[in-house]
């Protein structure tokens, strides 16, 4: 009778549910204002985000000179900014890749087991990756060879 569920989990819900019948309107109506609120919250978000994208394609345009001091700092401003992005780059019509910034946390590093934890966590220089840090184009191909 219960399917999948089983006697054991089936009886309970199907008692709980005859006896609250009358509330299943309500339910359903709680429900689906929860559903519509993360809906609009969801669009909320992502019309930020692109806003924000869009705000850092004009400022590019209208940047003559693109060295990468320039776009580091314009990266990392942006960075800063979309406190969700993880990564920002810049491709080239061809789809190669101009600039790139990232943020790197520890978390993404390999814990202990991880067949990955045997690597040599530390940059060119030696020094132990931060926590959280700001990775240039320049220093991307040294960083990416450590993962």
């Amino acid at each position: 009778m219960f399917g999948w569920l089983g006697w054991k989990t089936g009886w309970p819900l199907w008692r709980a549910y005859r006896r609250n019948q009358y509330l299943k309107e309500d339910v359903e109506e709680i429900f689906e204002g929860i559903a519509e609120t993360r809906k609009q919250l969801l669009f909320h978000w992502t019309e930020e985000n692109w806003s924000l994208l869009e705000k850092m394609e004009q400022q590019l345009s209208s940047t003559e000179e693109k060295n990468d001091e320039n776009l580091e700092r314009l990266f990392s401003s942006y960075l800063k900014r979309g406190q969700d992005f993880s990564e920002l780059f810049l491709l080239d019509m061809n789809g190669r890749l101009l600039h790139i910034q990232l943020i790197v946390s520890i978390s993404a590093l390999p814990m202990q087991g991880d067949p990955l934890a045997s690597l040599d966590w530390k940059n060119q220089k030696g020094k132990e990756l931060p926590i959280w840090s700001i990775c240039r184009s320049t220093d991307f191909e040294n960083w990416a060879k450590h993962i």
